[in-house]
């Protein structure tokens, strides 16, 4: 049975004789291949093994970090949405706040009027172009 999993912090030919090393080393595994250009793992073995064998035999280096690969298109996008919404998040927060102070100083104006302030910005070049 073939198992693949992604291996990210391998930078050099060396990560990749300690990675091959250390998951041979895993009950059940018949053969390593290791790619450092792809950061595929491919381990051949008798049975499905798990991503936390596998990460339990590169436990004594944590700089590699394992994932499986082929899981489906949706699950990979949804951690891809999770960690770009975690990765803006500050910034989203403060464009919000931007936002949200602007509109309250908007509505505190005594002259403020949402329907002239909607046509000075869209209403006008709309009717200008309808006039002609």
């Amino acid at each position: 049975m073939e198992n693949k999993y992604r291996i990210e912090g391998m930078t050099c030919e060396s990560c990749v004789q300690k990675i091959t090393q250390k998951l041979s080393e895993i009950s059940g595994a018949k053969s390593v291949t290791v790619l450092l250009e792809t950061k595929i793992a491919v381990i051949n073995s008798t049975e499905k093994i798990s991503i936390e064998s596998v990460r339990s035999a590169l436990h004594d280096f944590p700089k590699y970090k394992v994932f499986e690969v082929g899981n489906t298109p949706e699950t990979s996008n949804k951690s891809s949405i999770k960690s770009t919404i975690k990765t803006y998040k500050p910034l989203i927060l403060i464009f919000l706040y931007i936002i949200s102070v602007s509109v309250s100083y908007q509505l505190s104006l005594k002259n403020f009027n949402l329907d002239l302030n909607a046509l000075d910005d869209v209403g006008r070049p709309a009717m200008s172009f309808n006039a002609s």
